[in-house]
């Protein structure tokens, strides 16, 4: 069966009729298998009418003694030099994807490729080319090609004369084209001939219909190997080739396939193929593309890739692991598996998807999500917006104000380099602002924040959450739960919040609020202002000049040293509550000494004298522990405490 082919982009192929005439634009949609089904209608294969998924070995040959093609066509030419490296390369790209073995011969051979001119009339030949079928006639496995063509003539990569080649190939294979164009009445066209929608060569090279009809645009370049719907035709005939390129290929940029198609070389390189691959860690990598592409590791899917649309697609059943994208803004989309997407220079959006991915920014501002899995996120330079997704996720923002959202799972977020915003989500989430000024969110979840340098904001939220301040003068909210906050290096504001919080303020000079519930705040080094809100609270101002405020409830103040509240650096509790609050000496008795009132130093260890200052309206409680004459301690209250009830030593 003689299948031809004529360009309509270039003639109008008046001579090609179709027995189906169609009225409109296709409507149906065709999978990879259904197309499979449809480009092998004919049932024809040299294993035998309707036999399918069989190895196959045949022979090839570029004859020198032939005189006319089974049509009739005359002026025979041998296949030169040129055409022979590419027939080779187009035998090689069937021989990839399908259980095919070619073996040349100098004759006898099954397939043969060669050249015409002139039509059985004598006429100068204008079309393109020609394939028989496989079969038992003589005619069958025959390729004639118009040599007046100059693409025919030196079929070059990526244009038309090279994807000739593989398409008539794929005829002699056993491939049709997706409609009967060449049968019948009528002008065809793709709404008049085009069976479904996905008849166009996007999807297939065996196709008439240009790539545009199908929302892909190759810019007048073409495919030189088998694209997605061929593959899968092909592998329906003589099964797949789990063989090819099972190590770790590279494709684009890098190529270690040894495949011209697969291999870009500069910048201006046209890209068109569809991968099959059989294993390994495999990468795409377009690096050296200037232009805004979109990258799909996903099967039956297309890229855009170098400045073309819809030219880059998986074959079905085959697995790529990494993208790497080039310096314009980039899109790329990961797959169920394991990812490496490289967004490179620009502003780039990477999506994971399934799997444990790893996603790196680059330079520019980026937008990276993980999906599901557990994922490594690297935002890289300038302003980048990090989305952890489902699993249990790790971000580094890297350099620039970056944004860093955990989501579901237990989290960790670094915001490193700059201004940084994390916010910790679902989960038990670690968030460590690092450098900059930083404001950190553990929103649900029992989480820990650590600020680290810079003036930070750390928000706790829902859950039991741990907030350090570390160096810098941050400010620290626990919210909801019973948290632990600590204010470290650098005059702090530590807010409780709701709940039993216990809080820190470390060195330097620190405001602590305990808000609602029974809080424990301790001021530590500095002159530190510590208020207990609500709840029955217990203050240790620690070292320092310390100003105390129990709020509502009954609270504990609570001194451990005298170096607490030494006589020339006295503490101040501003709002005792006789009867309901309590001055907590009960530490300081660890050298054994009771401590007791007296009316006046004697020289005793432990004693204590309360005196009223009428001007400033205070109590003094001093305390002699040294057992001299002297007030070794010294405690200013704004009240009157009754020695009896108000004192627990």
């Amino acid at each position: 069966m003689r299948t031809s082919w004529f360009e309509p982009d270039l003639q109008a192929a008046t001579s090609a009729t179709s027995s189906s005439y169609y009225s409109s634009a296709p409507t149906v949609h065709y999978s990879s298998s259904q197309a499979a089904v449809q480009l092998t209608r004919s049932g024809l294969s040299w294993n035998g009418y309707q036999v399918y998924n069989k190895p196959l070995e045949i022979s090839f040959a570029f004859p020198d003694n032939l005189t006319s093609t089974p049509y009739g066509d005359k002026g025979i030419v041998t296949f030169n030099s040129e055409q022979q490296a590419a027939a080779l390369k187009s035998l090689q790209s069937w021989a990839d994807v399908a259980n095919i073995k070619f073996t040349q011969v100098s004759s006898g051979a099954r397939l043969t490729f060669a050249n015409y001119t002139q039509y059985a009339n004598g006429q100068q030949a204008d079309d393109q080319a020609y394939a028989y079928l496989p079969g038992g006639s003589r005619a069958a496995g025959t390729m004639w090609f118009n040599y007046n063509m100059d693409n025919n003539r030196s079929p070059e990569h990526y244009e038309y004369g090279r994807l000739t080649l593989t398409h008539e190939l794929g005829h002699a294979l056993g491939l049709s084209h997706p409609g009967d164009y060449n049968s019948g009445t009528g002008e065809i066209s793709y709404s008049a001939s085009a069976p479904y929608i996905e008849d166009s060569r996007q999807y297939t090279l065996m196709s008439y219909w240009s790539e545009t009809n199908t929302g892909a645009n190759f810019y007048g370049h073409y495919a030189a190997s088998p694209l997605l719907h061929d593959i899968a035709a092909i592998q329906r005939l003589y099964g797949a080739n789990m063989t090819t390129l099972t190590g770790n290929t590279v494709y684009g940029f890098g190529s270690n396939t040894g495949r011209d198609y697969y291999t870009a070389l500069s910048s201006s390189d046209a890209l068109i193929f569809s991968v099959w691959d059989a294993g390994g860690n495999d990468t795409l990598n377009f690096s050296g593309f200037r232009q805004n592409q979109r990258v799909n590791l996903n099967a039956e899917t297309f890229s855009n890739v170098g400045g073309l649309i819809g030219n880059v697609s998986v074959a079905l059943g085959v697995v790529i692991e990494n993208a790497i994208a080039g310096t314009g803004h980039d899109t790329l989309i990961g797959n169920a598996v394991a990812n490496g997407l490289r967004g490179n220079a620009g502003n780039d959006t990477l999506y994971g998807n399934d799997g444990n991915d790893t996603l790196y920014g680059d330079s520019g501002s980026d937008r990276l999500y993980g999906g599901n899995g557990n994922d490594v996120l690297y935002g890289g330079l300038d302003i980048d917006t990090l989305y952890g997704d489902s699993g249990l996720d790790r971000l580094y923002g890297n350099d620039g104000n970056d944004l860093l959202y955990g989501a579901p799972g237990n989290d960790t977020l670094y915001g490193e380099n700059g201004n940084d915003r994390l916010f910790g989500g679902e989960g038990d989430d670690l968030l460590y602002g690092a450098s900059g000024i930083d404001t950190l969110y553990g929103e649900n979840g029992h989480d820990r924040l650590y600020g680290g340098e810079g003036d930070d904001l750390l928000y706790g939220n829902n859950g039991n959450d741990r907030l350090y301040g570390e160096n810098g003068h941050d400010r620290l909210f626990g919210g909801e739960g019973d948290d632990l906050l600590y204010g470290n290096n650098g005059n702090d504001r530590l807010y409780g919040e709701n709940g039993h919080d216990r809080l820190y303020g470390g060195e330097n000079n620190d405001l602590l609020y305990g808000g609602g519930g029974n809080d424990t705040l301790y001021g530590e080094n500095g002159i530190d202002r510590l208020e207990g809100g609500a709840g029955a609270d217990r203050l240790y101002g620690g070292g320092g000049v310390d100003k105390l405020y129990g709020g509502a409830g009954s609270d504990r103040f609570i001194f451990t040293s005298a170096k607490d509240s030494l006589p020339g650096l006295r503490d101040l509790i501003g709002d005792f509550t006789s009867g309901s609050d309590k001055i907590d000496l009960s530490a300081l008795d660890s050298h054994a000494y009771p401590l007791r009132f007296a009316s006046k130093f004697t020289g005793r260890l432990g004693e204590m004298q309360m005196t009223w200052d009428v001007t400033n309206h205070l109590t003094h409680l001093k305390l002699n522990l040294s057992g001299d004459m002297q007030p070794d301690m010294i405690i200013d209250i704004a009240a009157r405490p009754n020695m009896h009830i108000d004192f627990i030593v």
